[in-house]
């Protein structure tokens, strides 16, 4: 095999590898989120608005106009009338800038949350 095709399946091998160390399925939700800093210490009434990309019962990918530290614990807000879940404390796993005004991070739930069963609405839902 050569170089090239060694690195194909590496990175197929890679991905297939993280996907099965899960413990939940991601399910591709669009809801709107408020973001806050956890620390009594930090909250100063500044809210981050924006959306999930994909959420789970341990965590979820968030697509904000400012990036958020890496290590550090949020309180996530979902607008319940898109995705019915309570406010849940997360940490911070990973920051990308994905365009020169929009970053993605990924949170993991400090606890599980309950993800509802019934369709999602249209404003919000899987796509």
């Amino acid at each position: 095999q050569g170089g090239e095709e060694l690195v194909r399946e590496l990175e197929k091998n890679l991905a297939e590898a993280v996907e099965s160390q899960r413990a939940s399925a991601r399910h591709d939700i669009r809801a709107s989120v408020d973001v806050e800093p956890a620390s009594l210490s930090m909250r100063d009434g500044s809210r981050l608005r924006g959306v999930t990309g994909d959420v789970s019962a341990g965590g979820c990918l968030l697509l904000l106009g400012r990036p958020l530290m890496v290590g550090d614990v949020y309180r996530l807000v979902f607008d319940r009338a898109e995705l019915d879940v309570a406010p849940a404390y997360a940490l911070c796993g990973r920051a990308r800038q994905v365009q020169p005004d929009a970053f993605e991070m990924g949170c993991r739930f400090l606890e599980s949350v309950t993800l509802p069963s019934a369709p999602p609405t249209e404003k919000g839902g899987l796509l």
